[in-house]
């Protein structure tokens, strides 16, 4: 998605809240901005003397992705972080709603250079389809657990010739110029947690189309009974779907692969309450403890029915 990288950090930490750049003089809709396959890998170390976790990740754009990588942001707490630093060739601003580190591949051959519809040209520094990025890091006092991380891809929305060619590409495309994190693929890795982390797991595939049930493994930390959630709090996915039922194991039993000392519960839930959509490749539950603390757990999800598809007018090879 275009946007003048020279003033990246007013325009980046503003379109989070509003849309960005609007364009294109008729109603035919540029491509979104998901139209990728990403992995985000966390490397986690602690230092004693300091008390400090450090987090460094690697982002790698799948070969099947049709756009190139160019934001890569990672959910976390207000408070948490310190001494964020970026690859060459990247920025980052902290935005809110949700609270996040943004990433965002800025830089270009010639910042004054401009195609020839007047839009900026793409960044050199953004991640092609089969390659990965290094070097995003930052440290916090908080303990690793399963996050929230958004990516987006290069989608071209040419400038607009006035106002009024603006407004009319947002009713049009409304998802074409949604706030960024809107429009992103969504997935999991580890990053400063402010919660208790929970081990979750899904099935195999989930089918997109609904009309089916699935059932949700979670797994709490030895320091916490299972019995210490409140069941009437446990949420899953998008559109916050309640469990049909839930199961507790006391852990007196064993189950699967679940470590000694460990207790679990299985949720089941409708498919069609969860709220999923083709740009989501992890899914997290949450929920609150009876002592007040929030807890909450992620994992990757294969969704059956979602494939990687350009608009038919959007034909210009980004590779």
């Amino acid at each position: 998605m275009r946007f003048n990288r020279t003033a990246f950090s007013t325009v980046l930490a503003a379109s989070i809240l509003s849309p960005i750049a609007l364009s294109a003089q008729s109603p035919i809709c540029p491509s979104l901005p998901n139209l990728l396959r990403a992995e985000v890998t966390a490397h986690v170390s602690y230092d004693p003397a300091t008390k400090l976790y450090s987090y460094s990740y690697q982002v790698e754009n799948h070969a099947e992705s049709l756009q190139a990588l160019e934001t890569f942001a990672l959910e976390t707490s207000d408070s948490a972080v310190q001494e964020v630093s970026s690859p060459p060739g990247w920025t980052y601003v902290i935005a809110s709603a949700p609270v996040s580190i943004n990433w965002a591949a800025t830089q270009v051959a010639d910042p004054d250079a401009m195609d020839s519809d007047g839009a900026v040209p793409e960044s050199t520094r953004s991640i092609k389809p089969a390659h990965h990025t290094s070097g995003f890091t930052l440290t916090s006092s908080l303990p690793p657990g399963p996050v929230k991380y958004y990516v987006l891809g290069v989608s071209d929305i040419p400038p607009q010739d006035d106002e009024e060619a603006a407004e009319t590409l947002a009713e049009n495309c409304s998802e074409s110029v949604a706030p960024l994190l809107q429009s992103a693929v969504v997935g999991v890795t580890n990053g400063p947690a402010n919660f208790v982390p929970l081990k979750v797991r899904f099935p195999g595939e989930i089918e997109m189309s609904g009309g089916d049930v699935i059932r949700v493994s979670v797994r709490v930390p030895k320091s916490v009974n299972v019995s210490d959630i409140d069941p009437t709090s446990i949420e899953l996915g998008p559109g916050s779907a309640h469990p049909l039922d839930i199961i507790l194991d006391s852990g007196e039993k064993e189950h699967g692969d679940r470590e000694e000392g460990e207790h679990s519960l299985t949720a089941t839930f409708d498919v069609s309450s969860i709220g999923l959509t083709c740009r989501d490749s992890a899914m997290f539950l949450r929920a609150n403890l009876k002592d007040g603390r929030k807890a909450q757990g992620g994992s990757r999800v294969e969704l059956r029915g979602c494939e990687l598809k350009k608009r038919d007018h959007d034909s210009r090879d980004r590779s």
